[in-house]
């Protein structure tokens, strides 16, 4: 699963002057517990509105949404409330922002600088004019009563083409699947989409422009999500309603695999680094293997699988309303005293996300369909360890298993497979995965 980073965030003020562009690119340094932490911010207006982004080099984070709250004069408001940041800010020359961040209370100086910021190398982002058509949609998932937005890309001249639907892994992501200045969606899209397949990719409920709300949801929320792509996919002229697909990364792979039981309208699924045993088990080995190649001792990590083992057992079988006293008890009794600590392992914890993932069983799916299923792993992914699933998944005839050597869990070649690696590597997803994608969706009958 894709570990999405909660971290400082800030923002921009403008003067008050009706043609100013504001739009671009704002760098600064905020200077916290003596040291400094280089913080970029992107502007960018459409149909009359602004919105922003931010980056955080040094931390491996890109493409962070940031939330324009106000906007007068000379002077903008930025908040990620989750996170309870806010920065005011006001130019004190055309290209010069002079303002005040604020986390959970603490105010520190941050002051801007207008002006080009080189962003990471990213080789496989695709450029535009791109030589297929590329259009901004947005579709209804009515029992949730939501409206999702994404872009829908077809080939030109388009007739009885097979399409997928690109469904995201863990946590709040957009359509690109932006993570640490990589857009692994966006490269996937364009690569078969050149290569005559019609692909949707959507913002997550909550996320981006579609509506909703991402906190409470579940994985089978994020399934009905992904039916409803899936029902416009259907709809779109040129498309073969006999082929349509889903491509899922991640968690993405275990909606993959409801949605092959689920609806009738699925053909074919790719399940790129999906799950092949239950999530409890995903996390208890994920949490090893960081821990194993971090230089944890063997000590440490035999303690912390303990308590993390008796942890998921007890969110397990506990109704909602009475986890939040009973793991606080629980960690006290097994010897934590820090309460922050507590606290934080709680809340973690305590979610309908993380109870319902705890005890998803992809075999309980899997063994209820024949449906074609390609699912890849890479070899050095430390989030959805191969081996073990990989093993798990080969347990059914219809579910064709391929593992990459040297490839991590977002299939960029690594070096030790650790989440601060990915950031530093330039390649985006391996272009052999890429080219195994393809030739599995053009061989679907």
């Amino acid at each position: 699963m894709k570990t999405i980073l909660f971290i400082l965030i800030s923002c921009l003020g403008f003067f008050a002057q009706a043609q100013t562009d504001y739009t671009g690119d704002y760098s600064g340094k905020l200077n916290a517990m003596g040291s400094e932490l280089p913080l970029v911010f992107h502007i960018t207006q459409k149909s009359g509105d602004y919105k922003a982004t931010m980056d955080s080099p040094n931390q491996g984070a890109f493409d962070i949404p940031v939330a324009v709250n106000f906007l007068k004069n000379d002077s903008l408001s930025l908040k990620i409330a989750a996170a309870q940041i806010s920065y005011n800010g006001n130019f004190i020359q055309k290209d010069s922002i002079s303002g005040t961040f604020i986390q959970a209370g603490k105010e520190i100086p941050l002051n801007l600088k207008k002006g080009n910021v080189k962003g990471p190398e990213r080789p496989q982002n695709p450029e535009k004019p791109y030589p297929y058509d590329e259009t901004e949609v947005t579709f209804k998932n009515k029992n949730a009563g939501i409206q999702l937005a994404g872009t829908f890309t077809r080939p030109k001249k388009a007739e009885n083409i097979p399409a997928v639907i690109l469904v995201t892994g863990s946590g709040p992501q957009d359509r690109n699947s932006a993570l640490m200045g990589h857009k692994p969606f966006l490269v996937l899209a364009d690569y078969l989409t050149r290569n005559g397949v019609a692909v949707l990719r959507y913002d997550e409920r909550g996320v981006g422009e579609s509506e909703g709300k991402f906190k409470g949801a579940t994985t089978y929320d994020f399934a009905e999500d992904a039916a409803a792509g899936l029902d416009f996919l259907s709809q779109q002229e040129g498309v073969d309603k006999n082929k349509l697909g889903i491509i899922g990364h991640s968690e993405g792979g275990a909606v993959a695999q409801v949605l092959a039981v689920r609806n009738p309208k699925l053909d074919f699924a790719i399940m790129l680094a999906g799950p092949g045993i239950p999530g409890d088990e995903i996390l208890l080995q994920q949490k090893r293997m960081i821990d194993e190649k971090s230089g944890v001792s063997e000590k440490e990590i035999t303690k912390g699988t303990a308590l993390n083992r008796g942890a998921f057992d007890l969110v397990k079988k506990t109704p909602l309303n009475e986890l939040k006293e009973k793991l606080e008890t629980y960690f006290r009794e097994n010897g934590m005293t820090e309460e922050t600590k507590i606290s934080q392992m709680t809340t973690s914890l305590n979610n309908p996300w993380m109870k319902e993932f705890l005890s998803f069983d992809p075999g309980q799916f899997l063994k209820n369909t024949n449906l074609p299923m390609l699912a890849l792993l890479g070899y050095k992914d430390v989030q959805v360890p191969a081996e073990s699933n990989a093993k798990a998944l080969e347990n059914f005839p219809n579910v064709k298993v391929k593992i990459f050597t040297g490839l991590n869990h977002l299939f960029q070649k690594a070096n030790t497979g650790l989440p601060n690696e990915y950031a530093t590597i330039k390649q985006t997803i391996s272009p052999d995965v890429l080219n195994t994608i393809k030739e599995f969706i053009k061989n679907q009958n």
